[in-house]
């Protein structure tokens, strides 16, 4: 077979199932009312969402320019912005609750209530609700209506106004609301607000950091190596977004600095505890240097003493310097056995840049940093987590281990200049007395004093280096009108979405319907399961009449069996009588009705046609011509009647009736029996043709005996009531005579569901001049 044979089958498959799927017409209809009513709900009910950003450049060089003068050791301060930590922190809980206080109007969520939907009014509301402290937390979440009743009265509501009917209340009047002091106040007034509802509730400042936590999207901007954060969100209102996303960003912001200032705080803190103490000392030597000059003359005090009393001076720096280091080292290490976090870590002066030591503590507040930024995205026991948690402890011991080898080796000098000043002191006991007191006095000022003068120096810088300190990142775009976009969607997106959602079902059922459906309906179910030849169509019988040859002889299906009575002309000789059998699956499927017209078509052609009621078991053949059944085939097959008297004449004189008589209680015995041979036999030397209506073959063997008897069998099909098996069935039991054998598909409801080179099925509209239905007149 060509392509193009092949590709005209395919087409007409498509057709096949095409116009299949449009006997089903209804459904789809159904399906898209439904889908427009749904989308008419969706529609009118939709609430509009929006989606507002705000842009965030993180400043990705060392911050802090000031600190660099401050104590060496202060490169805390300008530690690398890390991208991912920075969008943790932005989303960490803290940020969240602390944006949450910074807008009040969070605190109450204000809706209008329609005729339609209700509309959140953020900022717009015409009463302003506020609590001065929560006793009771269950007021959270809760609703309740108000109802306007003059500019001054209001009506309170917990259900809407159903059961509860409301108690009168006065604006800016406290009232008790779940065991709250709750504060209604008046903000605008206009004539369309009495007996207008409005709803509110209160909102946990927790649970809203929470919500907000979780429904804030960062991104970053152009690319995965940009420093640009996008803070998006999604909600409505969108004025209320945008208040939102820009209080993120500044909380953001205040972070930073506070984060930057937190270790230059830390450090003046180690510094003012110096302070104190050598401030005390100060003080102390400066009142005895004091008291020795009122008592003594200074020109008598030997000049040589100055000597011995610079080196002095310092080896008494040296000494407090390495005191600070043995006091932080051991505070460090304190703090790093007995916390988990990075807070309490201060590098002071004395650790630069290249030391190992600073390089293992600004390793452990990277990892802790790490460790706060995964929170929000991995669980505890994770294997990152666990494996980032892993390090830290390592990186802790081996921190502490450095810090007590520092501390080891700082008190190690400490004991070296500490005999060294014991040696100079000693040396003064030699000097005359005068000036041995002078010079201890001058000694120890002078000390004391560098010593207070170099930390004022250092807290000096300390302040201009947390006075110099910037934020770590700057707001690129604030969130306003200009960057928002809906992401509800239209109306007209709705509609779409569920005329076509519900068109797709409506098919999918009509594909159920038709995998269900056992029932003939067209051409094309015949054809795949049986070979035999269709020899006419009849359609639906609309009249109350069953004899339509006679009554009605220029209707369609009148018509219908001339093209069936012609048809049959090509299957047996003209010459010679001819028996014509027709039976069904099962009954009901119009045998009877097709057995009357058959019989009655060649009667019209003034043939002499008889038509047998071998239907033994359902005798109804009488009824519709006015006969009796007292007497018939069973009373003559049994000897009691002659065949003259059993002959029953029609209005017509070329037809003849044998009706089925009294029903027997042996209906397939007599068939076969050799009594209804002889009558055909008979019957053949009087008539032209003979029209057998039989039993169902598919329920009773009485058809399978006269089927040798027959010159033609025809098989009545009625749409939608003949089943797949049962034509199956029948089909094999006429499968040894299908060469006499024939089809005629009964009570056609549609007149056009077949196609292409089926002269589209079951029509059978002629269109022969005089020929048209009479019941259309």
């Amino acid at each position: 077979m060509s392509t193009t044979e092949n590709f005209g089958l395919n087409i007409e498959q498509i057709k096949v199932y095409f116009f299949k799927g449009l006997r089903y017409w209804y459904v789809l209809l159904i399906a898209l009312i439904i889908g427009i009513s749904i989308g008419f709900y969706k529609a009118r009910y939709n609430i509009s969402t929006y989606e507002v950003s705000g842009r965030v450049l993180l400043k990705d060089e060392w911050k802090g320019a000031g600190a660099d003068a401050f104590l060496p050791g202060m490169e805390i301060v300008n530690e690398r912005n890390r991208l991912a930590n920075e969008i943790g922190i932005i989303k960490s809980f803290p940020l969240m609750t602390d944006m949450v206080k910074s807008l009040p109007e969070l605190k109450v969520n204000y809706f209008e209530i329609g005729n339609v939907r209700e509309t959140n009014i953020y900022k717009s509301a015409p009463f302003k609700c506020s609590i001065d402290s929560i006793t009771d937390k269950s007021i959270y979440d809760r609703l309740f209506w108000i109802k306007y009743l003059s500019k001054d009265r209001f009506l309170i509501s917990m259900d809407d106004f159903n059961t509860d009917e409301g108690i009168e209340h006065t604006f800016g009047t406290p009232i008790k609301l779940i065991n709250n002091n709750v504060l209604i106040e008046q903000k605008t007034f206009y004539d369309d607000i009495i007996e207008k509802k409005f709803k509110f509730s209160f909102n946990d400042t927790e649970a809203l950091a929470k919500y907000y936590q979780e429904a804030t999207n960062i991104t970053v901007d152009i690319d995965n190596a940009s420093s640009i954060l996008v803070v998006s969100l999604n909600g409505s209102p969108y004025h209320q977004q945008i208040d939102v996303v820009n209080a993120i960003m500044k909380s953001f912001i205040t972070y930073g600095i506070n984060e930057g200032n937190e270790t230059a705080i830390n450090t003046l803190n180690f510094v003012d505890e110096q302070l104190k103490i050598v401030a005390n000392s100060l003080t102390l030597v400066e009142q005895n240097l004091k008291n020795f000059k009122e008592s003594a003359n200074d020109k008598r005090v030997n000049i040589n003493g100055e000597n011995i009393i610079q080196q002095i001076t310092k080896l008494e720096q040296e000494k407090l310097e390495y005191q600070f280091t043995i006091d932080f080292s051991k505070k460090t290490i304190d703090y790093i056995k007995n916390n988990d976090d990075a807070k309490g870590i201060v590098i002071p002066y004395f650790i630069n840049r290249s030391n190992v030591l600073y390089d293992l503590m600004v390793t452990l507040i990277d990892k802790y940093n790490k460790r706060e930024s995964l929170k929000f995205s991995v669980h505890d026991n994770s294997t990152q987590m666990i494996q980032l948690l892993n390090e830290i402890k390592i990186s802790k011991s081996i921190l502490i281990e450095n810090l007590i080898s520092l501390k080891n080796k700082t008190e190690n000098d400490y004991s070296i200049v500490n005999q060294q000043l014991n040696f100079l002191i000693t040396k003064i006991k030699d000097i005359p007395s005068v000036e041995k007191d002078y010079t201890i006095a001058y000694r120890n000022y002078l000390i004391q004093d560098k010593l207070y003068t170099y930390l004022l120096e250092k807290k000096q810088e300390a302040e201009i280096a947390k006075a110099s300190n910037i934020a770590k990142a700057s707001i690129l775009d604030y969130a306003n009108l200009y960057r928002v976009s809906k992401t509800s969607p239209s109306n007209a997106s709705i509609y779409q979405k569920y005329i076509i959602l519900f068109f797709i079902l409506g098919i999918i059922v009509i594909v159920i319907l038709e995998l269900i459906n056992n029932k003939i309906i067209d051409k094309s179910d015949i054809e795949r399961i049986t070979n035999l030849p269709i020899l006419g169509y009849i359609g639906h019988n609309k009249e109350n009449d069953n004899l339509l040859l006679f009554n009605s002889p220029k209707s369609l299906i009148a018509e219908a069996f001339r093209s069936i009575r012609t048809n049959l002309q090509y299957m047996v000789n003209q010459n010679q009588s001819k028996v014509i059998m027709l039976t069904s699956s099962v009954s009901g499927e119009g045998k009877t009705f097709c057995s009357m017209n058959i019989s009655s078509s060649y009667a019209l052609l003034d043939k002499k046609t008889i038509l047998i009621g071998a239907d033994l078991r359902k005798p109804r053949i009488y009824d519709d011509f006015g006969l009796s059944n007292a007497i018939g085939l069973s009373t003559l097959l049994i000897g009691n009647t002659p065949l003259i008297d059993a002959i029953q004449k029609t209005n017509n004189p070329f037809l003849d009736i044998i009706t089925s008589g009294p029903i027997p209680p042996n209906p397939s015995e007599l068939l076969a029996s050799e009594a209804f041979s002889i009558l055909i036999n008979d019957l053949k030397n009087k008539y032209d043709t003979i029209v057998i209506d039989t039993s169902p073959i598919g329920l009773v063997t009485d058809a399978r005996i006269l089927i040798d008897i027959a010159d033609v069998v025809l098989l009545i099909i009625r749409q939608k009531v003949t089943t797949f098996p049962n034509l199956s069935k029948v089909t094999k039991e006429l499968g040894g005579h299908k060469q006499k054998c024939g089809i005629v598909i009964n009570d056609i409801l549609q007149k056009r569901i077949g196609y292409g080179s089926y002269g589209y099925g079951y029509g059978y509209g002629y269109g022969y001049g005089e020929y048209h239905d009479e019941s259309e007149n």
